[in-house]
């Protein structure tokens, strides 16, 4: 209805609709996936008869995301009416497939040690027999053989493949040299070690599978050929009898007299040898003799023990019936000549002695003279003794102290 120019105009009326936009937002907010993943964008719950994506696609209701960018849609109704959603949607690159480097063969009680190709960022995952870790580097002091597998992730994301190795332990090579052992005095013993061996390395610096030992504590290291070791030791002892005896008289005999020999060795001998060095002997523990002629003569005692270890010892005895006096000596300490020895007396033991000097002064005297006088702290001179045996038989005389 107007007017113009004073006059009305006729007048009509229309109904006007005013039709509703298609309403509509994704299920899901901004979001954050891993390379090589995708989204199904759909938007086929709404009523719609256009549809318009950001790329432009008009033929479908739905769209698949697979790379990071903002992903859009616009619906249109009938009547023309349109509405728009949008969503952030971001691939997060994938971190490069894991490595596996370290020896994975190790011998029985070593430490294993792997490690992993470490990328930038990246966290490291190892799984396997009593494992699960996150480290770069997978070090285990006690490992179990099996199948060790390694997991690469980058901000969430895995990397597309894993890694994996087998762990093999080797045994240990077998060596026992045995338990300690006990040889005869001045013996050797030849220890042997493991066949099969690729190297020998005896304490003793041989490096043969066989070696020749006396006595002392010596260790065998062999090494396989999957150069595993180990290490024996074996400690060698000398055992057996030590000869000795005393005897009284202690040095020597008139011929005829006694001397009664008593066996003192060491190391449970079980059987005795005595040779009397005038073709006579005998096999008890302890014994006597009685020699028959004059001379320097050597007592010989062998002794074993239950092993068959055996052991000598040898004495020199003077069987005499008289003594010689000297009637000078040298005490100058050059060795020669430096005491006053009389001659045979180790015949005629506990013999008295007694020394006097020039003025009658007693200076020396012993009840068991054992030729060891050397006039020690007296000048040279003329001495007087009185040695009196032990058969009661008396000597004396002069004696001169020579030094120059």
């Amino acid at each position: 209805y107007y007017v113009q120019n004073g006059c009305p105009s006729l007048t009509d009326s229309a109904f006007i609709t005013v039709a509703a936009s298609p309403e509509f937002e994704f299920s899901f907010s901004d979001s954050t996936l891993c390379e090589g993943g995708q989204v199904l964008l759909s938007a086929t719950d709404v009523t719609a008869v256009t549809y318009l994506w950001q790329d432009g696609t008009t033929t479908t209701s739905t769209f698949t995301a697979t790379t990071t960018g903002q992903y859009s849609v616009t619906l249109g109704n009938a009547v023309g009416c349109t509405t728009e959603a949008s969503v952030q949607i971001n691939f997060n690159a994938l971190p490069q497939s894991p490595t596996i480097s370290g020896d994975a063969t190790v011998c029985e009680g070593e430490a294993l040690a792997l490690q992993s190709n470490q990328q930038p960022g990246v966290e490291y995952l190892w799984t396997g027999p009593g494992v699960n870790t996150s480290t770069p580097v997978l070090n285990l002091t006690t490992p179990q053989p099996g199948i060790y597998e390694l997991t690469a992730t980058l901000s969430g994301c895995k990397s597309s493949d894993t890694a994996s190795v087998t762990v093999a332990i080797n045994p240990l090579p077998q060596v026992a040299l045995g338990d300690d052992i006990g040889i005869c005095q001045s013996a050797t013993i030849t220890l042997t070690g493991p066949d099969g061996m690729e190297s020998y390395s005896w304490s003793n610096d041989d490096t043969t599978q066989q070696t020749t030992l006396g006595a002392g504590t010596y260790t065998l290291t062999v090494t396989d050929a999957n150069q595993c070791q180990s290490t024996d030791e074996i400690t060698i002892t000398q055992t057996g009898p030590v000869a000795a005896f005393d005897s009284d008289p202690a040095t020597g005999a008139q011929t005829g007299v006694t001397i009664n020999f008593t066996d003192n060795s060491e190391g449970n001998p079980i059987s005795w040898n005595w040779n009397f060095g005038d073709n006579q002997g005998a096999q008890t523990e302890n014994t006597s003799h009685a020699f028959s002629t004059e001379g320097d003569v050597t007592v010989t005692l062998a002794v074993i023990d239950a092993n068959g270890c055996a052991d000598t010892v040898s004495r020199v005895y003077v069987i005499s019936n008289s003594v010689a006096v000297p009637n000078s000596f040298t005490p100058n300490g050059d060795g020669s000549n430096d005491l006053f020895v009389v001659k045979g007396l180790s015949a005629f033991p506990n013999s008295k002695l007694v020394i006097f000097n020039r003025w009658g002064s007693e200076i020396y005297t012993t009840q068991a003279y054992a030729n060891n006088w050397n006039a020690t702290s007296y000048p040279d001179g003329v001495y007087f003794y009185i040695l009196t045996l032990s058969n009661d038989q008396v000597m004396n005389g002069p004696v001169t102290v020579k030094r120059d």
